[in-house]
């Protein structure tokens, strides 16, 4: 194995920034103030800017003025030393070599130019010594800027923040070619200073990036290609940060040695290289090295990580490491450990703990995943995976064997499989869910086969749990049901982020109380928790997410939960934020006694594409602390549809229905947001009592309430619109805006009314809607009080009838199609019909329908004012099981006297 150590490396560093005052041009052509970057800065004051035209400029510019030079950009002005004196041996030689640009002073910018280390017109390979450089000779400079410079072919440093200072800033520059002196040469350098180097590019350099002799600060977004060495930190004392470096086709990839600080190395990705990290000893410091991907190139002899206590020929010393999460692929060896057999008394201090060291054995049959050199020391490397599939053939992946404490032992007991297999009639790795959880690699997979498993399932770890389907019949699904034990009271706890369940039935029954445990699957204070194609039952809860985020429930089937209204629910979000359902990915929770779908106190998220049938509630939107959209949902035949309390930010019902249920929607106070409910159907069925109610009281205290409705149909209730104040709650706002100007709500055949104001002394807009009767005059019939009441309010209802004429179609295919067709004309023309077929025709005033499948049809109107129309409007052939929600705009042709006939299709089938 080839280890390289970075020696002799120089010692002073200075830094600038730049102030903008005063700008100052240069150009080699002409015209412009100077024709030279030297003359310009002499005549600079603090602050001012030096633009420098493209053009080639010969010189070596010395900088003792806080001010910035910016070039015309990369390639354009070039600036290469004016004679060829690029010095020999180690060393800065800052005093008989050429540095393109030598900084005299703090705060100082150099950006958007070429520095180019090989002038043509004189020769030579190499006629610089460095690119840009900070005068250790003059003093100790301050927040030096390089930006955008590129820098080729010097012979010792690119970029180099010499022997001090701090606030130096290196960003998204271009260095390459800086390797005339092997193991010594440096693209961007920092010694005994303090920077950042950041987006950087470094190319077939000896070194690409480096800090030493106590320098320190963050190396990050860096491309180092082609390096003996991409990233080194050397004798470092200020904390280091290396993140988010691309480093390829380098011999060492990061090496640290003799550090007396914290270096972390984390999300870098190091491919191609012999050694991806190298840790030498000597220093009082550790190195963490965290979720990096290493994939070498099949050399023989290299290393994913390398941690030794010789650093020859400087000594021996402890090296601290500590590599969580990293993935080492394609290696001899994934992980060496050395302990140098002149001195065993150094320490090999390293920790390894959830990496994944896998396919490193390819050169013979002496390669290891874990190769210990001489290490006595006792190694933590649990809770890792090594590429095999039981416990007891790590070893064979391990240098020596674990029981020889000759040797050191090496504990590498937890979680080492990427997929576990489970099976309670035997034939897998394991036939209970729980240890098969404990063997899992974290991220990894427990397949679980039909069976039946009564067991109280905690996933302590992220993972997918799959089932082999919900059915009830053990040997056809996976059944997991509780012992009773829990402490949890739960079948699945989840107790870790990103855990996935998926395609088991969860079976609460527990054969105390009501027979219900108290949750099916359960997450609290957990982040990523899916619970996808489930069957949950039997439950107070079936699904609960407590103080969690990030919840994704899909296309579940939850049943038999709740033990009253007030307690328990189906998919339960308390002081959560998540998903439940998309469209075409709902739920369908049914029968039980509680609220079917919840978000609980400072909950929030989205409901999308689920049915509820009879349940004690629908949905639920209590206290959420967040927008929220409930949107194309169904609920039919349960107590209540829709309901929304307190809730400190707004909440869009959308698309959605309710059939059969004693309200549709009912909005209590306390918040002042307006809740949007935007082209939702609700049908009570005759049995039905308010189709939306909306009040100033509630259980928690009187308040102001806001609503706004549009486009939404209310057929078939005792109340269309129900809008409550008591006299407790009168001195607050009843603010129900249901102005129908964009989008006509539509009242028909509520047996009662259709505007009920119960105690209502607030003013109400209710313009352009649609209400079934042709007469205006007859509309007062249809609210509780008439619109000249100014003791009761007054209800704003002028303009109901649409300017235009439009043939609107809500169709829902559970009982039929259950159709609200509006055709509004001139005020003598109007007519609304509702029809339940499943198919059939229906004759209309205005043409024929004919109901059914595929399509209906408009087969013919009435010659003379309306003319004569034909359209088809094809509704899509559904599988069983699935729901689509669909839109279309369809123009029917003329002619028509006074507009054209358009209509509106809203479809829900199942």
């Amino acid at each position: 194995m080839r280890l390289t150590v970075l020696l002799n490396l120089p010692f002073l560093l200075v830094l600038s920034t730049s102030v903008l005052a005063d700008t100052i041009t240069v150009d080699d052509d002409g015209p412009a103030d100077y024709p030279t970057i030297q003359q310009a800065v002499d005549n600079a004051s603090p602050g001012d800017t030096i633009l420098v035209a493209d053009g080639f400029y010969p010189e070596e510019v010395i900088v003792p003025v806080a001010v910035a030079i910016v070039g015309a950009g990369q390639g354009q002005t070039v600036v290469a030393p004016a004679t060829s004196r690029p010095g020999s041996g180690p060393g800065s030689q800052i005093g008989s070599t050429a540095w393109v640009f030598r900084i005299q002073s703090s705060n100082v910018t150099i950006a958007s130019l070429t520095i180019h280390g090989n002038n043509p017109n004189i020769g030579g390979a190499f006629d610089a010594r460095g690119g840009i450089i900070t005068d250790f000779t003059t003093g100790t400079y301050d927040n030096l800027l390089v930006s955008g410079v590129e820098v080729i072919d010097v012979v010792y440093r690119g970029l180099y923040a010499a022997a001090g200072g701090s606030g130096h800033e290196f960003l998204s520059n271009s260095v390459r070619g800086v390797n005339a002196q092997p193991l010594d040469s440096v693209g961007i350098f920092f010694f005994g200073a303090v920077g950042d180097a950041k987006n950087n590019v470094v190319d077939d350099c000896s070194i690409g990036i480096g800090f030493q002799s106590g320098g320190g600060g963050d190396f990050e977004g860096n491309l180092a290609t082609g390096c003996d060495i991409g990233i080194l930190a050397n004798g470092s004392s200020s904390p280091i940060m290396i993140r988010d470096n691309d480093i390829q086709g380098c011999d060492q990839g990061i090496q640290t040695i003799a550090i007396s600080t914290l270096v972390t190395t984390e999300v870098n990705r190091i491919v191609d290289c012999a050694n991806a990290i190298v840790c030498f000893g000597l220093g009082t410091g550790s190195h963490v090295i965290d979720d990096n991907e290493l994939a070498g190139g099949a050399i023989v002899g290299g290393a994913g990580l390398f941690a030794t206590t010789d650093v020859s020929p400087f000594g021996f010393g402890d090296v601290r490491v500590t590599a969580t999460r990293n993935e080492i692929i394609n290696f001899d060896h994934g992980v060496v450990l050395h302990e140098s057999t002149l001195d065993p008394s150094p320490l090999v201090d390293v920790t390894l703990s959830g990496n994944s060291a896998n396919f490193n054995v390819f050169a013979d049959s002496g390669s290891f995943n874990l190769l210990l050199q001489d290490c006595n020391d006792d190694i933590d490397a649990t809770a890792n995976f090594w590429g095999v599939a039981a416990p007891a053939l790590i070893e064979s992946s391990i240098f020596h064997q674990v029981d020889d404490p000759a040797l050191g032992l090496v504990d590498f007991s937890g979680p080492i499989n990427l997929v576990v297999t489970v099976d309670d009639d035997g034939g897998a790795d394991f036939t209970q869910i729980n240890p098969a959880i404990q063997a899992v690699w974290p991220g990894g997979t427990v397949e679980v086969a039909p069976g039946f498993y009564q067991e109280d399932v905690v996933a302590d770890r992220s993972l997918l749990l799959r089932g082999s389907g919900t059915d009830a019949d053990p040997n056809l699904g996976t059944v997991i049901q509780s012992t009773g034990a829990s402490p949890s009271e739960a079948v699945i706890a989840v107790t870790a982020n990103d855990v996935i369940v998926e395609s088991v039935r969860v079976d609460g029954f527990v054969p105390a109380g009501d027979n219900k445990i108290r949750r099916g699957i359960y997450g609290s204070s957990i982040a990523g928790l899916q619970v996808t194609d489930c069957v949950i039952h039997t439950a107070v809860s079936a699904i609960a997410y407590v103080f969690s985020t990030d919840g994704l429930f899909l296309r579940n089937e939850c049943f038999d939960y709740g033990r009253n209204l007030n307690e328990g629910g189906g998919i339960f979000c308390y002081g959560s934020t998540g998903t439940t359902g998309t469209p075409g990915n709902g739920n369908y929770v049914h029968d039980g006694p509680a609220t079917a779908i919840i978000f609980h106190q400072s909950s929030s998220g989205s409901a999308e594409g689920n049915r509820v049938t009879n349940a004690g509630l629908g949905f639920l939107c209590n206290g959420c602390s967040a927008a929220t959209t409930i949107r194309e949902n169904e609920v039919q035949d349960s107590s209540q549809g829709y309901q929304s309390i307190a809730n400190a930010l707004p909440v869009l019902y959308e698309g959605n229905t309710a059939f059969g249920c004693g309200s549709g929607f009912t909005l209590f106070p306390l918040s002042d947001q307006v809740h949007s409910y935007v082209r939702n159907y609700v049908d009570g069925e005759g049995a039905g009592t308010n189709g939306i109610f909306i009040t100033t009281e509630s259980s928690f205290g009187d308040s102001d309430v806001h609503a706004a409705l549009e486009g939404n149909v209310l057929v078939g209730n005792q109340y269309g619109v129900h809008l409550d104040e008591t006299a407790s709650s009168l001195p607050f706002l009843l603010d129900a805006d249901f102005d129908g100007t964009s989008d006509p709500n539509l009242f028909a055949d509520n047996s009662s009314f259709d505007i009920f104001l119960d105690g209502c002394n607030d003013n109400i807009v209710a313009t352009s809607n649609q209400f079934l009767t042709t007469n205006s005059a007859l509309i007062e019939g249809r609210v509780f009080h008439k619109n000249d009441d100014i003791s009761l309010g007054l209800v704003f209802f002028s303009g109901f009838l649409a300017p235009t004429p439009a043939l609107r179609v809500d169709g829902f295919l559970d009982k039929g199609y259950t159709f609200a067709v509006t055709h509004v004309g001139p005020p003598d023309e109007l007519a609304v019909f509702f029809v339940s077929p499943f198919t059939g025709s229906l004759s209309t005033p205005f043409g024929t329908f004919l109901l059914g499948s595929p399509f209906f049809q408009v087969l013919s109107t009435p010659t003379g004012a309306l003319g004569l129309a034909r359209s088809q409007i094809l509704v899509p052939t559904v599988p069983p099981n699935v729901t689509l929600y669909g839109q279309s705009l369809i123009t029917i042709p003329g002619p028509f006297p006074d507009a054209v006939l358009t209509d509106r299709v809203e479809t829900v089938t199942r």
